[in-house]
């Protein structure tokens, strides 16, 4: 006879465990930190070029890229226009922040230094085609 409470206790367990042995055999935590560094410091370069970027925060993958105005308030039409020109280009972010003025970025572990400079490069597109 099933004792089905049992089995309904174990199955979570096995996925979970399952799940944390991919992260330690792909190594997707160093992946993590080595990929964040390079894609928060390509924000940084994007940030020197822009003026519309006020602020690049955030550590590992997830990062946040505060859009703001020529008098350095926040500018939310700018953010929402760039999370859906990405969109279009099957590239999903988010925006965030009191303003809405933040593009947030979190991508799964297996994010790439290749996936960090292909949306750097769209974003850094959008803004300039639509601010200069």
């Amino acid at each position: 006879m099933w004792n089905f409470s049992a089995l309904l206790e174990e199955i979570p367990c096995a996925i979970g465990k399952a799940v944390l042995q991919v992260i330690e055999d792909e190594n997707l935590q160093e992946n993590a930190i080595k990929t964040g560094d390079f894609y928060k410091t390509l924000f940084k370069e994007l940030q020197n070029k822009h003026e519309c970027i006020g602020d690049v925060r955030g550590s590992g993958l997830f990062l946040g890229i505060e859009l703001i105005d020529e008098a350095e308030k926040p500018n939310t039409k700018l953010a929402q226009l760039i999370k859906n020109e990405l969109r279009q280009r099957h590239i999903l972010i988010s925006t965030d922040g009191p303003y809405d003025n933040v593009i947030k970025t979190k991508p799964p572990l297996q994010f790439t230094q290749q996936n960090a400079l292909k949306v750097v490069e769209e974003i850094d597109r959008v803004i300039t085609h639509n601010i200069t």
